[in-house]
Formats: structure tokens, sequence, C-alpha cells
């Protein structure tokens, strides 16, 4: 009896162990919530989820086509399913013929809403901007 209590013992505190693991590492991502904003990083391609497609500026774009978004665009949490967050896009700066238009719809990855809600898109902008100088001194002093 007091060995069948131990054993009880170690399997209720391996599994609080286990739970309390998976619940800290995806607490960020449980905490979406609509409405909540993120600045895109980079250029991406996504597949538009407009149930009756959306028009662009020069290409209308059906359900299922696959559009660009592109650094500073900014995405708006509509809802969660699984591992996806369903967002609306909103677009900054000029648009062309493959760009995503404002009001496209689209699923990221959990992980990646998280990402980009927490500053992704300044570092990948800074990082590209140093890059940038690294090749020009590079190319001048050639």
């Amino acid at each position: 009896m007091i060995r069948e209590r131990k054993i009880c013992g170690v399997i209720l505190l391996t599994l609080f162990t286990v739970l309390s693991v998976v619940l800290v590492v995806s607490a960020p991502v449980l905490g979406i919530e609509r409405g909540d904003v993120a600045l895109v990083p980079d250029r991406t391609w996504v597949e538009i989820m407009n149930p009756d497609g959306i028009q662009g500026r020069e290409t209308f774009f059906n359900f299922g086509s696959t559009a660009e978004i592109n650094y500073p665009g900014i995405v708006t949490a509509l809802g969660t399913h699984e591992n996806k967050v369903l967002v609306r896009y909103k677009c900054s700066g000029k648009d062309y013929s493959i760009m995503c238009p404002n009001g496209g719809v689209f699923f990221l990855d959990k992980k990646d809403f998280v990402e980009w809600k927490s500053g992704k898109a300044a570092k990948v902008q800074k990082d590209k901007r140093l890059l940038k100088n690294l090749v020009r001194r590079l190319i001048k002093t050639g």
C-alpha cells in the first residue's frame, strides 16, 4: 500500500511537472486575443483566406491565392485555430500587383505572430540596415 502511494505520488509529480512546462512554454501563444496587432518584419508570402476573394490594386485574389506581405504592414488577430492565427492585413506603403491588399485575411503560425508582436520587425530592419551599410563600405573600399 505504501509502495503504491509512492508510485502514485511520483506519477502525479511527473504529470504536474510536464503540464507546468507545457503551460510555461505555450503561455505566450495562448495569450493571443482578437484585436492584438503585430508588425510584419519582412517580405513573406501568404495564402489569401477571404471567402469571396479580395480586389487588389491590379489583381483580384481568389480564396487560396498567394500574395505578398511586407514591412511595415500590420496584421490584426481575428481568431485562433489550433496552432494558427487568422489575421487581417493592413499594408503600409506602395501597393503593387502581387501585394496583399488592405483587408486581406490569412493564417499565420501562432509562433510567428507572437514573435512579430514582440518586436521582431525592428530587429530585422536594423540587421538589414547594418548589412546594407557594410556592403556599401566594402564596395567603396573594394
